[in-house]
């Protein structure tokens, strides 16, 4: 077997050679057998192969692959990424953003939502407020820290550090409104699909 072995196509074929093997008897006393050959001959690193009792009738052994089975699965790197989501605030009601087909959270509903480069300072604060105009066509004032939320989709390690603001003063809080935003009732945020920390946000905004 030159595949890694938890795939579909290579589990298929070893219980296809499972079933070619198990005896017609005793196929409790079989399977005991082969499950302490493989935890303590038949190991996946450095196999005890001249210990072994069922070594002639071994091809692996015989080619000489032991260091090549079994086919050792190439997980994917791990990448860190930061992010921020700021909770825009006007009156009773918050800003939330339908996440485009392209995004993580396609289709579902969140607060304004992205990566970011700066970690403190005015330009982290710039930084911010460019960010959410650009996603909301609103300006904001000086967003502040809430707290700091860490979780992992796929191969990505997410820290998300979770902003409130609220509307500037001297901005309208319709005018230039994208398409994919909406100001919602706090109270009303639970009717909303939103994603996982989305909904996690939500709840501390309604212990509030």
């Amino acid at each position: 077997l030159r595949e890694e072995p938890s795939c579909s196509r290579a589990q298929r074929q070893l219980w296809q050679l499972a079933e070619l093997l198990l005896p017609r008897a005793q196929i409790g006393s079989f399977n005991q057998a082969l499950m302490e050959l493989g935890s303590l001959v038949c190991v996946p690193r450095n196999p005890d192969c001249h210990q072994c009792p069922v070594r002639e009738l071994c091809p692996t052994e015989q080619q000489g692959l032991q260091d090549v089975i079994p086919v050792s699965l190439n997980k994917p790197l791990v990448q860190a990424i930061r992010e921020a989501a700021v909770i825009v605030q006007h009156d009773s009601r918050v800003l939330l953003r339908r996440c485009s087909d392209q995004e993580r959270w396609a289709g579902l509903w969140d607060f304004p939502r992205f990566e970011i480069r700066h970690r403190r300072g005015r330009a982290l604060q710039r930084e911010l407020q460019e960010n959410v105009f650009q996603l909301t066509g609103l300006q904001i004032s000086a967003p502040r820290r809430l707290h700091i939320m860490k979780h992992s989709v796929t191969r990505y390690r997410i820290t998300l550090t979770c902003y409130g603001s609220k509307l500037d003063s001297a901005c309208d809080p319709q005018q230039g409104l994208a398409e994919s935003v909406e100001w919602v009732q706090i109270p009303d945020l639970e009717d909303y699909p939103l994603s996982a920390t989305g909904r996690k946000m939500c709840r501390r905004l309604l212990l509030q």
